[in-house]
């Protein structure tokens, strides 16, 4: 049984290039895992609650950082659809093999974008959001990219990631098995390299975005989420 007292800082495999069948089934393995324990609820939860204050017709232009599969900004669409908001979602992330996939994937109803986070190829906009990113980085770069979403982000922000639990660590091993080597390996490291609920509100703390605020969700995932004031 691992150790669950740190952050793990081996690297997965998902962060070096593989053949496109393994990133395909992992995919699949984390568009699952978003809508049905936790990560896609997490995000809309805080878009529903802020859409209130939204005027009608409004344009809300969002920045999805790290995208994946695209599930998550394309789940947003369709939301603000369902709504009547006008949603532009544009989504970043690095990886040919996942702007491949998220292209696919959300239809044409979400911009993909190839591009490092680090290195943004946007100046501003009203949203930032990231699900499943933070734990692929070390605990400089975390709170280096959270103030660049500060930097950016004309309205708020949703950070959404995985808390670092014994019970999140089975469940990984044992929903991950059946999607293909790279999944298997990947996601009980992902859980290892995730967060306690005290890490994640050191990073809000020292991020100096006081406005950030710390919600915990089922499926063992946590938001640092908030609006400027």
């Amino acid at each position: 049984m691992p150790s669950f007292t740190q952050r793990s800082r081996k690297l997965e495999r998902i962060d070096f290039p593989q053949p496109q069948h393994l990133w395909d089934d992992a995919l699949v393995f984390i568009r699952r895992v978003n809508r049905f324990l936790g990560g896609t609820r997490a995000v809309l939860w805080h878009f529903r609650r802020w859409s209130r204050s939204w005027k009608p017709g409004e344009r809300i232009v969002v920045l999805d950082v790290g995208t994946g599969g695209g599930d998550i900004p394309h789940a947003l669409a369709k939301w603000g659809r369902s709504a009547g908001f006008d949603l532009r979602i544009v989504a970043l992330d690095r990886a040919a093999e996942c702007v491949r996939a998220a292209k696919l994937g959300t239809g044409g109803v979400v911009d993909i974008v190839r591009g490092d986070a680090f290195r943004m190829p946007v100046r501003e906009v009203d949203y930032v959001t990231a699900s499943m990113l933070f734990h692929h980085l070390g605990d400089e770069d975390c709170l280096r990219l959270l103030r660049i979403f500060g930097s950016l982000a004309r309205r708020g922000i949703v950070v959404n990631d995985l808390l670092r639990r014994r019970r999140a660590w089975l469940w990984a091993r044992a929903l991950s098995s059946v999607y293909g080597e790279l999944a298997a390996n990947d996601a009980p490291l992902s859980v290892l390299r995730g967060f306690s609920l005290p890490e994640a509100q050191s990073l809000a703390d020292a991020s100096g975005l006081t406005w950030l605020r710390l919600d915990e969700f089922f499926g063992h995932r946590f938001t640092l989420a908030g609006e400027r004031p």
